[in-house]
């Protein structure tokens, strides 16, 4: 009888290693797709960059280039500024829908739990604001 309950325990004792060793592997994985997540601030900047500074960037350049196209050859002057509006509404256009097929991609290459992270950023953001706030009515008294 003896022996029956020591090899009872000696089963529960397997059992509960198993489960430990169980949980231990889930604690590991969730930890992996922790650290592989990028931060949204990250995703933010980058968005930024690619939406906003990018193709300011190049507008400027495109202008430049085509000023110095419409210098070399003279025409009226009217029919210039015409040119250059239409090819400069023409890049707009074009540098927009890249944006907005950037931004659809980005989204699609969210994390799942991408809405948790914008809600914290705004609550730091809010809580920067209060912070702010305080500041200058201390200083203020």
């Amino acid at each position: 009888e003896k022996r029956k309950q020591i090899e009872v325990r000696l089963q529960e004792r397997e059992k509960q290693r198993q489960a430990m060793q169980i949980e231990f592997q889930n604690i590991q994985q969730r930890s992996k797709s922790v650290m592989k997540a990028t931060p949204m601030y990250k995703i933010m900047e980058k968005k930024f960059e690619e939406n906003i500074i990018k193709p300011e960037i190049e507008l400027r350049r495109r202008k430049l280039k085509f000023i110095r196209l419409t210098r070399i050859t003279p025409i009226n002057h009217t029919e210039i500024k015409e040119h250059q509006k239409m090819y400069l509404d023409n890049i707009k256009r074009l540098t927009e829908e890249k944006a907005k097929k950037r931004e659809e991609e980005e989204v699609k290459n969210l994390p799942d739990n991408w809405i948790s992270w914008l809600k914290k950023i705004k609550d730091q953001e809010t809580d920067m604001k209060k912070k702010r706030k305080r500041r200058k009515d201390i200083l203020n008294q």
